[in-house]
């Protein structure tokens, strides 16, 4: 197996929390928004050297959705996806538990 590169090396490391949000247009910035900057980069250099997005995704082990979504991106930004609330399991029983609250009911039991 070849040596890996920077890129590759840089975009492999751990999955560190970082503020990869944007802040009023600006770009994001932190730990995680450098290695979708490389992860973009990578992909990109790959597919420009005549590799098929399926063979950049055997190379890097990733997965092909992954690659895809980089491929795909004109640029690293367009990456980051925003995060959206999912449904709770208790959504249906929220008015009638507010409702309880209100009238003083703050035992479980």
């Amino acid at each position: 197996m070849p040596a890996q590169s920077f890129a590759q090396q840089h975009v492999a490391g751990g999955h560190r929390r970082a503020s990869g949000r944007p802040q009023d247009d600006a770009e994001p910035v932190g730990q995680r928004a450098e290695r979708k900057k490389a992860a973009h980069a990578l992909v990109h250099e790959m597919l420009a050297q005549g590799h098929s997005r399926r063979a950049t995704a055997r190379h890097l082990g990733w997965g092909l959705n992954t690659v895809l979504r980089y491929a795909n991106a004109a640029r690293w930004p367009d990456t980051i996806r925003e995060n959206r609330p999912r449904p709770s399991k208790l959504d249906p029983y929220k008015p009638y538990l507010e409702h309880r609250f209100a009238e003083g009911c703050t035992s479980v039991t």
